[in-house]
């Protein structure tokens, strides 16, 4: 090491004594005759910049190129595929979604947005025995998404396993309680169970007690009880008096179990006026129901199912407003 910092020190010396005989040699053109020790410096100093230009590397920089220029073809990844395939599905392309989902599951099999938006295709083309695999990996990829454990449990109440419905819809509850989608949908699924004072509850948990009553009311008519649906219509009517519906609800349904009751009456009955929206106007469109002493396989009185959103819309009336897609989620 010291023999190598003496060959660079002797290097630069011979370098300033070289470059100060050319200074001597050279014409001066000065004011004045510059001194021997200025001469020595000045030669030293063109020395080491010599030598330290010939020691410094260098070095070639090479221009990153545009990440997004056209010229750089874009990288496959589940993201890409998702978006294509939500592009597609918007376009009404099924077929191809459907290729690009895989695609995207293909590069990362626990792609949640991918898993859920797969299963929400799947359970809109009636698949429900795929789309339900492809919830519970999403509910494995996350296991503490309310979203997830939604969009399975209204799956299995599509199934008519309404046990198992009301289980995944409970974990959805534990992890968001406040969000009245869920517990919207576990009191469909326990109405369909004939659990009704459980049902009651979690609508009183997150709606005012009217609006609470006229969704009971609501579920109850759409399970085949309209005396008890009744009760509870004429309950939200009293609670609150703006709730113009849930006394039309409450007369016709009183009106219509009377004429099934008296003979006479339904000898005399006239033409039956169109009936009154189900559920109030601005409201998702129910799913059919079963009858009450239907086996357990078939579809539950869901309010307003929308796979795509993967919750259950509550019926919309004034003190309600309808809920929107980011509450959906």
């Amino acid at each position: 090491m010291g023999r190598f910092l003496i060959s660079i020190l002797a290097g630069m010396l011979a370098l300033g004594l070289a470059a100060a005989g050319e200074a001597a040699s050279a014409p001066w053109t000065g004011t004045s005759e510059p001194s021997a020790v200025g001469k020595l410096s000045a030669s030293i100093k063109s020395g080491f910049s010599k030598l330290t230009g010939a020691l410094t590397p260098q070095m070639t920089i090479e221009q990153a190129p545009d990440p997004i220029s056209l010229s750089v073809p874009a990288r496959p990844s589940p993201e890409l595929h998702l978006s294509v395939g939500k592009m597609a599905e918007d376009a009404g392309n099924s077929e191809k979604a459907e290729h690009h989902y895989q695609e995207a599951l293909n590069l990362d099999g626990k792609h949640f947005e991918t898993l859920i938006a797969y299963g929400h295709l799947l359970d809109r083309q009636g698949k429900l025995e795929e789309a339900m695999e492809l919830y519970r990996r999403a509910v494995q990829a996350k296991p503490a998404s309310a979203v997830a454990h939604n969009d399975l449990g209204i799956c299995y109440a599509r199934r008519g396993m309404l046990a198992e419905a009301i289980a995944s819809l409970g974990k959805a509850i534990q992890s968001q309680p406040k969000q009245p989608l869920y517990r919207n949908n576990a009191a469909t699924v326990l109405v369909e169970m004939n659990r009704v004072d459980e049902a009651f509850s979690h609508l009183k948990a997150v709606h005012p007690e009217a609006i609470a009553c006229y969704n009971m009311g609501y579920l109850l008519h759409k399970a085949g009880d309209p005396q008890a649906a009744a009760r509870m219509f004429a309950e939200a009517a009293a609670r609150d008096p703006s709730l113009k519906e849930a006394r039309a609800w409450a007369e016709r349904l009183r009106a219509a179990d009377g004429q099934r009751r008296d003979p006479a009456a339904r000898v005399a009955q006239r033409p039956a006026d169109p009936p009154l929206a189900a559920p109030p106007p601005g409201s998702s469109t129910p799913m059919p129901l079963p009858n009450r002493g239907a086996p357990a396989a078939g579809n539950p009185a869901l309010l307003g199912v929308s796979p795509r959103a993967g919750a259950v819309a509550a019926p919309s009336i004034r003190p309600l407003p309808p809920a929107s897609p980011s509450d959906r989620r």
